[in-house]
């Protein structure tokens, strides 16, 4: 099996058909997930392809379970068109989808209208959350791609924020009381976390300031570019016992100065995954037990990314591939 993922983002180690190693990220993961427990609502942000998705799923996660949360992942900006739900019921469904066990409260009375500030933030007043081993849990309901709902409808999505405003104010706690004769505290029993291209980012600030939501505004991380020697873990890690010992160090070196962003020299974590990914395949499939540094010389001067290109777009019409290359590829040719 490859061990990199290439351009498909690494998946939650829970749900994941296939195990690979997410590394590289070992801080960033631990860091994240520490900003997501001590606050209500987080944003992540960072260059498209620099590998949020990936650092949620295959890092946050787990990181997020040891520490007795639930968490889950909402694409809002993919739904049925036929049959729309606002962005607030698909995160209800979401989390009864994963979360299968909790106790509804009749603590307040059920609201029922969607689009009210207090939908959800009545949601979870009145329900307690259990894992599978029936200890109590908190969601964390990570919305991915949130660029997203700016494109299918600004104004449902501020529908959204001022929601998750109402949610994130402490003032609206409830004192502690007693139901059907138990004691109960509502708490906030919950997390949010927006993950967004730092390119959109604007489009969330302009929301944020139409609606009047600086409170949103807190508790905010980029992310940033893999190190070189984070990207030496990305490649040795996964790649284990693939690359002689003697021979390593200078491929390590190659492959990374092949991923390096023209302008800035950053690395581009996509690209690293992709080389990485293409490199295996071709080894394996010229019947080589290791990646030589000879191997890798040779793939390089066969200019991979073009190959891949090629092969990605065959069958493609001229118009289509037109519309990619005037409107699709950045600045540095990718």
């Amino acid at each position: 099996m490859n061990p990199w993922a290439g351009l498909a983002s690494y998946e939650d180690p829970q749900n994941a058909e296939y195990d690979l190693k997410f590394c590289g990220r070992d801080y960033d993961s631990y860091d994240v997930a520490r900003l997501i427990m001590g606050n209500v609502f987080v944003t992540l942000y960072g260059k498209s392809g620099i590998g949020k998705t990936s650092l949620l799923n295959a890092g946050v996660f787990p990181e997020l379970r040891e520490e007795g949360f639930t968490p889950l992942s909402v694409r809002l900006g993919i739904r049925d068109e036929k049959n729309p739900k606002s962005f607030q019921r698909v995160v209800v469904d979401a989390v009864e989808q994963v979360i299968k066990k909790y106790d509804v409260i009749d603590v307040v009375s059920e609201q029922c209208d969607q689009t009210s500030k207090d939908f959800l933030w009545n949601y979870f007043a009145r329900r307690r959350f259990y894992d599978k081993n029936e200890e109590q849990t908190i969601p964390v309901i990570v919305l991915d791609q949130f660029e997203e709902v700016f494109r299918k409808d600004r104004d449902e999505a501020e529908i959204l924020l001022r929601q998750l405003d109402y949610l994130n104010d402490k003032d609206h706690a409830l004192d502690a009381c007693e139901v059907n004769g138990l004691a109960y505290r509502y708490e906030q029993n919950f997390r949010f976390t927006v993950s967004i291209r730092e390119d959109d980012l604007y489009r969330l600030e302009d929301s944020l300031d139409n609606c009047y939501l600086p409170a949103l505004k807190r508790n905010r991380d980029r992310l940033r570019s893999l190190s070189e020697e984070d990207a030496q873990k990305g490649i040795l890690i996964p790649g284990e016992g693939l690359f002689r010992p003697e021979e390593q160090d200078d491929i390590v070196k190659r492959v990374i100065e092949a991923t390096r962003q023209k302008g800035d020299d950053s690395i581009s974590t996509n690209l690293l995954s992709l080389i990485c990914n293409r490199l295996y395949n071709d080894c394996k499939n010229a019947g080589s037990e290791y990646i030589s540094g000879s191997f890798v010389e040779s793939f390089m001067k066969g200019n991979p990314i073009e190959r891949f290109y090629n092969e990605a777009t065959k069958g493609f019409s001229d118009k289509e591939k037109e519309y990619i290359e005037n409107h699709l590829v950045d600045s540095n040719g990718r």
